[in-house]
């Protein structure tokens, strides 16, 4: 929502052209040449051609020479984020999930050692576990804080995956709307 996408005049215009726009939604698919673009669209190849080079003036498509003689349009990081906001969003969400991720992972490990630790020297002290009053510990001289963390991370890390998944169906089903109609 706070996330601002920088539109000058010049992109306004470009983007003021339903044939140019069309082509933007082709070039989403892949790269492709002006002659696939313009059987695509029924469209002449010059007119495609003007159109394209409007895009890649604005710096929406970039122009990729292959091997051979043909000239291949694809959208630049620009372009892709105009057309596709919320991909930004997913990213950051799962990387921070993964982050909660490994987090959790390490504030259990710091628990299993702590409690293996614990464990052994109840072991040398040959005091049987079942003597110790409960407390708030599951085993005596042990801070439950490594496990309380590794639980918080853990949830997290499934309501950051969760909420990202839902982001990624809800725009997939609206992209598929949009296309039917």
């Amino acid at each position: 929502m706070g996330e601002k996408i920088l539109l000058d005049s010049e992109i306004f215009k470009a983007l003021a052209s339903q044939t140019r726009l069309e082509i933007l939604k082709e070039l989403d698919e892949r790269k492709k040449t002006v002659t696939e673009l313009s059987r695509i669209m029924d469209l002449n190849k010059a007119t495609i051609y003007e159109h394209l080079n409007i895009l890649h003036m604005v710096g929406l498509v970039s122009k990729i020479d292959s091997s051979n003689k043909w000239v291949y349009y694809k959208l630049t990081w620009r372009g892709t984020d105009l057309l596709h906001p919320e991909k930004k969003r997913i990213a950051i969400i799962l990387s921070l999930a993964l982050s909660f991720l490994i987090t959790g992972i390490i504030s259990s490990l710091a628990y299993m050692r702590q409690a293996a630790q614990s464990y052994t020297n109840l072991e040398s002290l040959k005091t049987p576990l079942d003597s110790y009053p409960l407390s708030s510990s599951i085993l005596p001289g042990i801070n439950n804080q490594y496990l309380v963390i590794g639980i918080f991370m853990f949830s997290l890390f499934c309501l950051l995956s969760l909420s990202s998944l839902w982001l990624w169906k809800t725009r997939k089903s609206l992209i598929l709307q949009s296309l039917n109609r």
